[in-house]
Order: C-alpha cells, then structure tokens, then sequence
C-alpha cells in the first residue's frame, strides 16, 4: 500500500515540471489573474489526479505495471494542457509546438532512464517507484537547459499581435508532435521481447532520440532566430 502512495506522488508530481515549462514560453505576457488560474487550477488537477490514480491501483481496476503508467500520462497530462492553452490565449499552434518540444524531451529523459536501470528491469517490484525518481532526477538536472532554450522563444511583440505569421505556424506549430507521436509508437518493448541480444537495440533507441533532441533544439534555435 504504501509503495502505491509513493509511486503515484512521484507519477503525478513528475508532471508539474512539464506544466511549467510549457506556460515558461508564454510568462511574458501572462497576467496577475491568469498566473493566479493557473496557480491553482494544477494544484486541484495534482490533487484530483493523485487520488484518482491511487484509488483505481488500489481498488485492483488497474495492476501497477510500466505499461499502465504510459497510458495514464497520456491522459493526465491533457487536464494541464488545456488549462494553458484556454488561459493563455489565442496561441494554439504556438501551445501545440511547446508541448510538441516537450514530447521530445520527455521521450529522450524516458529513453536515457530505462537504459539506466535496465539491469534492474523487471527485477523488483518497486521498479516504477526508482523509475519515477531517476526520472525526476534526470528532469531536475537538465530543467535549467531546456529553460534556457524555451526562454527567448517567443517574443512580447509576437504574442502581442497573434496574426503576425498566422500561416508560418498552422504548418510547424504541429511538426514536434507528430515526431514525437512517431518516435513514441515505434514499438520498442515488444521488439525488446523478440530479440536476444539487446545492446544494438539499446544503441539504435539512444541515438534516434538523441537525433530527435538535435532536430528539436534545431526548431527552437529557427523559431528564435526569426528564420522560416
């Protein structure tokens, strides 16, 4: 029961970071009110989510596997995401690119912490509780980096006057998304489950997604810079 209660915190806490760092990109014209919103409206979603997540482990409508916690961010997430975007508006496309960054740095941090325990696979049953904190670790040690990268992003005159390259970003503010959707759903645990030597597998994972961060910083980099 208690490895439930600690797993859970650190699953729905290991989502606040990426709540932030999307609504980083859009502070400069975020106003009292709208910070106040947002403020509040993730600590009711944290709260709601960490008793919702607990209470469908603990009631067994759901075993506590790798598996089960993937799907679950993709729900959870969403309840963050939208109150941005419906806060901080109308920058649509601009909130799709955001978070479509943050998809790709989500799936490099989650690649580089399954190969860091990957002895340990499988191994013991507090698997998901030492996944959530080296996860969290390797959030927190690369968090002023991607801070860094998203802080100039945008620019006050820009989101001052939306319809500025309205058509520029109906085609990119999507572009991150559908890399990460195609990274995310290549499939790589069960093709882990086929093969007996895992090291190229290992190899191949760790550089597409180090390939998919390059193109990621290649996009802020553009979108900074002014060049379309």
């Amino acid at each position: 029961m208690d490895n439930v209660f600690v797993t859970v915190f650190l699953f729905c806490f290991s989502l606040l970071p990426m709540a932030y760092l999307r609504y980083y990109p859009f502070r400069i014209i975020a106003t009292l009110r709208e910070r106040r919103i947002l403020i509040a409206g993730h600590l009711i979603i944290f709260v709601v989510e960490f008793l919702l997540v607990t209470a469908l482990f603990v009631s067994g409508h759901a075993p506590m596997q790798g598996s089960a916690f993937q799907k679950l961010y993709f729900v959870c997430y969403w309840p963050y995401f939208l109150l941005l975007m419906f806060t901080i508006r109308p920058f649509w496309f601009r909130h799709f690119f955001v978070l479509g960054i943050q998809g790709i740095y989500t799936v490099f941090l989650h690649t580089a912490t399954i190969l860091l325990l990957k002895q340990l696979w499988m191994q013991t049953t507090y698997f998901a509780s030492l996944y959530f904190l080296t996860y969290i670790g390797l959030l927190l040690l690369s968090f002023p980096g991607m801070m860094w990268l998203l802080r100039g992003i945008f620019t006050r005159e820009q989101l001052l006057k939306p319809q500025q390259m309205a058509a520029f970003w109906k085609y990119l503010g999507f572009v991150p998304l559908i890399l990460t959707y195609y990274q995310g759903s290549m499939g790589y645990a069960k093709l882990i489950q086929q093969v007996e030597d895992l090291s190229g597998i290992h190899l191949y994972m760790l550089v597409s997604r180090f390939i998919l961060v390059i193109i990621g910083i290649s996009l802020i980099i553009s979108v900074r810079s002014g060049f379309h």
